[in-house]
């Protein structure tokens, strides 16, 4: 007898790293039961546990977490963007753009293209 596929989103796996942390005791078999979806997928779940516990409000709905590609690039850009709100500068889309190709060429990032897809997945993601 097959299983039906349960996709968590990322608050329930949040959720279920913080149980199992306040319960080191419980078995992963028992999250299992309790989330509906295999074993395996609690291992796989509880291995990336830090990844899960820092999801932002705005990620909880999200079912496949992907990380940037640029990590270094979008943290600076994400600093640079929380200090220009703070000091209520205008942000838009081509100076977000502009920021990033000079953020990228600071990192020496050959293959960052400043496309609208990216600047919409930047936008999407931190809250702008």
């Amino acid at each position: 007898m097959s299983r039906k596929r349960v996709i968590l989103s990322a608050a329930q796996k949040r959720e279920l790293c913080e149980t199992k942390e306040k319960n080191p005791n419980l078995s992963n078999v028992s999250l299992a039961q309790q989330y509906r979806v295999g074993k395996s997928t609690i291992t796989d779940i509880l291995k990336e546990k830090e990844r899960w516990l820092s999801i932002t409000e705005s990620q909880e709905n999200i079912k496949k977490f992907r990380g940037p590609k640029w990590p270094q690039l979008e943290n600076a850009l994400n600093l640079w963007v929380d200090n220009a709100l703070n000091t209520k500068q205008d942000i838009d889309g081509n100076i977000l753009k502009t920021k990033a190709s000079y953020f990228a060429n600071q990192f020496s990032i050959e293959d960052f293209h400043q496309s609208d897809g990216w600047l919409t997945g930047f936008k999407k993601c931190h809250g702008l």
